[in-house]
C-alpha cells in the first residue's frame, strides 16, 4: 500500500524558497532540485521507511533522505498507522546546523 506524502507549511515554504533559488542559480540544470525531489516523494510513498534514523532531535521517529544531486535533506515522520509521511524540512547539507523540525498537524 502506498502512503500518502503531506508536505507540512514550514516545509513547503523552505521548498519554494530552495526553487526560487536553484533556478535563478543554476541555470544549466533549473528543474534538477524539483525533479530529484519529485522523485524522492515518489520514493517516500512507496517505502516510506527507506530514509535512516535522524538521532539529533528530541523528536523520535524522524528519518532523512538525501537528495544526491541537489545536495538537500528531505526530513520526515512517518505514520504508519494512517499510512502518511510528513516531510517536516527541506535542508541544504551545507548549512551548518539543523533544521527546527515542526510537530505535523494530524
Amino acid at each position: 500500500m502506498r502512503a500518502r506524502v503531506v508536505i507540512v507549511a514550514e516545509a513547503e515554504q523552505q521548498l519554494r524558497d530552495v526553487d526560487r533559488w536553484w533556478v535563478r542559480n543554476r541555470q544549466a540544470a533549473p528543474d534538477l532540485f524539483l525533479n530529484e525531489l519529485d522523485r524522492a516523494i515518489d520514493l517516500l510513498s512507496e517505502t516510506p521507511e527507506i530514509g535512516p534514523r535522524f538521532h539529533r532531535t528530541r523528536r523520535t521517529g524522524i528519518r532523512r533522505l538525501l537528495l544526491r544531486r541537489s545536495k538537500y535533506w528531505v526530513y520526515y515522520l512517518y505514520d504508519a498507522n494512517r499510512a502518511i509521511v510528513y516531510i517536516l524540512a527541506i535542508w541544504s547539507t551545507f548549512r551548518g546546523s539543523d533544521p527546527d523540525l515542526p510537530q505535523p498537524r494530524i
